[in-house]
């Protein structure tokens, strides 16, 4: 039956492109549609304020449903979240089949842009008592997650780390701030850097950046950079190396 449906999928897609490829050949005029904003056909959805329901088969077998919804805060243009609330039962590489729960919510600005401001997702697995929550900050670009087994988080539990940790990128971006604090946005040409040790709450980070070489290259002069990025301990929790323009 799968196939079938396939099967008539791509005869569908087939014949629209055939008659869109003829009609935009022979009469270009029928071509011109409307532009219609993303964010209008948004706004008429939260105006709505409906609840979708959905559900996913396999074969005939039911092994999933979800819930898409809306919420505004306020009037029509005011701010507003989507939400979907789904589960269902997916296969795993142990070919074991575990019963997974999904929250997702996207918190949105004002109308007429909705532009994005915060993405959350919960990824809950109910055999293995294991909770995954993320969030995404679209303001400051920050990333959070946190897991969870029986209530603990995992890599206290599972890995014997003391605690949670920073992630990679939030040191990597203060040793960012002191190198263009250093050289100036536009100078910098090139940064990259290596992640030697796991960064604690509570650890105090210093950043410094040595001159390697300065050289021509094209009708520029460039300036080699070494940096490094240490805590109170003296302990080395980031080497990286910069090429800048030479002020």
């Amino acid at each position: 039956m799968i196939y079938k449906s396939i099967i008539a999928i791509i005869l569908v897609f087939w014949a629209t492109m055939t008659v869109w490829l003829f009609t935009s050949t022979y009469y270009p005029e029928f071509e011109r549609l409307p532009e219609v904003e993303p964010a209008l056909i948004l706004n008429k959805f939260l105006e709505n304020d409906e609840v979708t329901h959905l559900f996913v088969y396999e074969g005939e077998k039911n092994i999933g449903d979800g819930m898409l919804s809306s919420r505004l805060s306020d009037d029509l243009t005011s701010e507003a979240e989507v939400r979907f609330v789904g589960k269902g039962y997916l296969k795993f590489p142990d070919n074991n089949t575990r019963m997974v729960n999904l929250r997702v919510s996207l918190r949105l600005g004002t109308s007429p842009l909705r532009r994005l401001k915060e993405v959350n997702f919960k990824i809950s697995l109910k055999d293995s008592d294991i909770d995954m929550i993320f969030s995404f900050n679209a303001d400051s670009y920050d990333l959070n997650y946190k897991v969870y087994q029986s209530g603990e988080i995992f890599t206290t539990k599972v890995v014997g780390y003391p605690s949670v940790f920073a992630h990679g990128m939030l040191s990597m971006g203060l040793t960012g701030k002191m190198l263009t604090n250093y050289v100036g946005d536009a100078s910098l040409k090139k940064f990259g850097v290596r992640f030697t040790n796991q960064v604690w709450p509570g650890d105090t980070l210093t950043s410094k950046a040595t001159v390697m070489s300065i050289r021509e290259e094209n009708g520029e002069t460039l300036v080699d950079l070494n940096i490094e990025t240490t805590n109170q301990d003296d302990v080395t929790v980031i080497t990286g190396s910069a090429v800048a323009l030479a002020k």
